[in-house]
């Protein structure tokens, strides 16, 4: 499992590397999978994490990522994809 701190270089490569994780150790349970992952969170990313965590009603790895994008990157994750494949060098 990845650490995480929130710095944008390493992002996306931390959440995809945690759902590897989860595949492999076969977690499939939400509240299980933001525990593995809020273990490996430092910094700025712990610190939010744990904020979000307080602040949301229902609580999701997919609403995690999708908040964790947002706060991180300034997208949702399906935007940050779909930006990502718009991508072409000039």
């Amino acid at each position: 499992m990845p650490k995480s701190d929130g710095n944008k270089k390493n992002n996306v490569a931390s959440i995809n590397k945690a759902e590897e994780y989860f595949e492999i150790y076969d977690i499939n349970d939400d509240d299980e999978k933001l525990r593995h992952a809020s273990m490996k969170m430092e910094g700025e990313a712990y610190n939010w994490y744990m904020w979000w965590k307080k602040t949301t009603h229902v609580i999701s790895w997919r609403k995690f990522k999708d908040a964790f994008f947002k706060r991180f990157q300034g997208v949702k994750e399906e935007e940050f994809f779909s930006k990502l494949i718009k991508l072409r060098q000039k």
